[in-house]
C-alpha cells in the first residue's frame, strides 16, 4: 500500500516527459501586477523552469513586467486556449521563455491575447499609443505565435511595440496562422527574428503588420499572404531587412499586399550568388505593392518578379519612392499576370553591372502564356536592357 503514492506521481511525471507539456502556474493577480511577486500566480510561485506561465484573464491586476523576472518560465501564454483572454504588460526588464519554447499571444476559438512591449502608463505612440519602455523580451530558440498556432486553430492576438529594447524571436515569427487573425504595431525597438516570418498563414488566417517606426530584421524568408492566407505589411517609417527571399502573395488562395510610404525594406543575401527573389503574387498567390511618398524597396542582390508562376497575379503601383533591384525585373513571368505602373515621382531601377550585364527587364518568359504591362504615367523607369519573349501578351501604356 506505502508503493501507490510513489507510483502515481512517477506515473504524473512520465505524462508530461511523454506529451511534451509542462505544469502550468497561471496568473491571478490577488496582490499586485507585480510578474515577480509569488502571491499573483497560483500556488504563490513565480513560474520559473519546467513551469508554464499561463496569462488567462483579463481585469483586476493586470501582469506587468518592470524589473528582469526573477525566474525563467518554459512556455509564456498570454490568451491561449478555448475562450482565454490574457493581458501582458512589459514596462522594462529582460524577460525570456525557457530555451526551445513558444510565447503565444491569442490561439484558441474565441480567445483572445494582447502583449504590451511599451509604456503603458504614458501615450506617445502613433500606432500603439503608448510611451517609449526599455523592456526586451526573448522567445529562445522558437516560435512567437500571436494569433492561433500550429496546434490550437483561430484567435485573436495583438502585439504593440514601442521600446529602447529587443524582441528576440529565436525561431519562426508567425502573425496570424492556422484560422487565427494576428496584429503587430510597432513605433519603435527591434525585432531580431532567425527563422522566417509568416504574416497571414493558412486558410481563414489574417495577419496585418504596421511600422511607423523600429527596426526589423529577418535572417530568413518574409512570407505575407501565403497558402490561403491573407496578410498585409504596411510601413510609414522605419526599417526591414530581409535576408532572403520576400514573398508578398504565395502559394494557392494566398493573397499578399505590401504599402509603403515611408521607412524602406532592405533584401539581399550575404552573397550576390545566392540569386533570393522578391516575388509580388507567385505559385498560385496573389500580391500587390504600393510604393509611395518616401518609401524604399532596395533589393541588393535579388531578382524582382511582379507575378511569377502560373495562376499568380502579381501588381506594384510606385507613384512616389523608389524600387530598386540589380538583378533582373521581370513583369508577368511563367504563365502569370503582372501590372507595374509607375507615375508621380515614383522612380524604378532595374540592374546593376557588378552582377553581370546580362540582367534584364523582362516582359513575359520562356514563351509561356503570360500577359504583362508596364504602364508609365510620369515618374522614371531605368532598365540595364528590355528582353521580350514571345508566345506571350505584352503591353507597354505611355502618357
Amino acid at each position: 500500500m506505502t508503493i501507490r503514492p510513489a507510483i502515481l506521481v512517477r506515473s504524473i511525471a512520465s505524462l508530461f516527459l511523454l506529451t511534451g507539456t509542462s505544469p502550468a502556474i497561471t496568473w491571478n493577480g490577488s496582490t499586485s501586477g507585480d510578474w515577480n511577486t509569488g502571491t499573483n500566480w497560483d500556488g504563490g510561485t513565480v513560474p520559473g523552469p519546467g513551469q508554464d506561465a499561463n496569462i488567462f484573464s483579463i481585469g483586476g491586476n493586470i501582469p506587468t513586467i518592470s524589473a528582469d523576472i526573477i525566474s525563467i518560465p518554459t512556455d509564456i501564454r498570454v490568451g491561449q486556449f478555448n475562450g482565454a483572454n490574457g493581458q501582458l504588460n512589459q514596462t522594462a526588464g529582460q524577460a525570456s521563455t525557457g530555451n526551445g519554447n513558444w510565447m503565444t499571444v491569442g490561439a484558441g476559438t474565441d480567445s483572445i491575447g494582447l502583449y504590451n512591449l511599451a509604456n503603458v502608463s504614458t501615450t506617445g505612440g502613433t500606432l500603439t499609443g503608448f510611451g517609449l519602455g526599455s523592456g526586451s523580451m526573448t522567445v529562445a530558440g522558437s516560435n512567437l505565435w500571436v494569433g492561433g498556432t500550429g496546434n490550437e486553430a483561430g484567435g485573436t492576438g495583438t502585439v504593440n511595440i514601442n521600446t529602447t529594447g529587443i524582441l528576440n524571436v529565436g525561431n519562426e515569427l508567425h502573425v496570424g496562422a492556422n484560422g487565427g487573425n494576428g496584429t503587430i504595431k510597432m513605433d519603435a525597438g527591434t525585432i531580431n527574428g532567425n527563422g522566417e516570418v509568416f504574416v497571414g498563414l493558412g486558410a481563414n488566417s489574417t495577419g496585418t503588420m504596421v511600422m511607423s517606426g523600429g527596426t526589423v530584421k529577418i535572417n530568413n524568408w518574409l512570407n505575407v499572404g501565403r497558402d490561403n492566407g491573407t496578410g498585409s505589411v504596411t510601413m510609414t517609417g522605419g526599417t526591414m531587412n530581409v535576408q532572403r527571399q520576400v514573398r508578398i502573395g504565395w502559394g494557392a488562395g494566398g493573397n499578399g499586399t505590401l504599402n509603403l510610404s515611408g521607412g524602406a525594406i532592405l533584401q539581399g543575401g550575404v552573397l550576390p550568388g545566392e540569386n533570393n527573389t522578391v516575388d509580388i503574387g507567385d505559385n498560385g498567390g496573389n500580391g500587390s505593392a504600393t510604393i509611395s511618398g518616401a518609401g524604399t524597396l532596395l533589393f541588393s542582390t535579388s531578382e524582382l518578379h511582379i507575378g511569377n508562376t502560373a495562376n499568380s497575379t502579381g501588381t506594384m503601383v510606385v507613384s512616389g519612392g523608389t524600387v530598386s533591384s540589380a538583378g533582373w525585373m521581370a513583369v508577368g513571368r511563367l504563365g502569370s499576370t503582372g501590372t507595374l505602373t509607375i507615375s508621380g515621382t515614383g522612380v524604378v531601377s532595374q540592374g546593376a553591372s557588378d552582377l553581370g550585364g546580362d540582367v534584364a527587364f523582362e516582359m513575359t518568359n520562356n514563351n509561356q502564356p503570360s500577359n504583362a504591362t508596364v504602364n508609365l504615367n510620369g515618374g522614371t523607369l531605368l532598365v540595364n536592357r528590355v528582353v521580350n519573349n514571345g508566345g506571350a501578351t505584352s503591353n507597354t501604356n505611355l502618357s
